[in-house]
């Protein structure tokens, strides 16, 4: 299995890297590539375009990180919304 990296980023804001992430990470999928979009940003701009939910999540990431959390469910179940958001097929 061959895995490409990329990553976007800049300190400053306003730049559009949420924007050029999700919109590069749409086309790929649309492709047929499998996609994942990790979002760090406390704002969670790139989670919300996908049209995930971020009730209940203040700090997840950073509990996970950390060891603090087992999200596995979440992740599954915001996972399969976002497929669903974006029309992908299993």
């Amino acid at each position: 299995m061959n895995a490409q990296i990329i990553c976007l980023a800049n300190q400053k804001g306003g730049v559009s890297k949420t924007t050029t992430c999700v919109n590069l990470g749409i086309g790929l999928a649309q492709q047929g590539n499998k996609v994942l979009i990790v979002d760090f940003d406390p704002q969670a701009s790139a989670t919300i375009s996908l049209g995930i939910s971020t009730a209940g999540t203040d700090d997840a990431a950073t509990e996970e990180n950390q060891g603090g959390t087992d999200n596995q469910d979440g992740i599954a179940s915001e996972t399969e919304n976002a497929r669903e958001t974006m029309g992908w097929q299993r």
